[in-house]
């Protein structure tokens, strides 16, 4: 949470860096790709990678989302 919240202070974040963060851990990864393919956002089709859930679902989302998963799994 604390590298993502450092790339969230940059003047221009990069989504390579959130997508490489949120890959690197398989519990984190698989819980984004849960949430983002729930009902509550209606996908048409299944989200299959972190890099296309973190631009659907913006930055901040992420980052709130994190911040939620975390603080569960603790």
């Amino acid at each position: 949470l604390l590298k993502i919240q450092r790339e969230l202070d940059k003047k221009d974040p990069d989504i390579a860096v959130f997508t490489e963060i949120i890959g690197s851990d398989v519990s984190i990864s698989s819980a984004v790709l849960r949430i983002i393919n729930s009902p509550f956002y209606g996908m048409r089709s299944e989200i299959n990678s972190i890099h296309h859930a973190i631009s659907l679902l913006g930055l901040m989302h992420i980052k709130n989302l994190l911040a939620t998963i975390l603080f569960r799994m603790t």
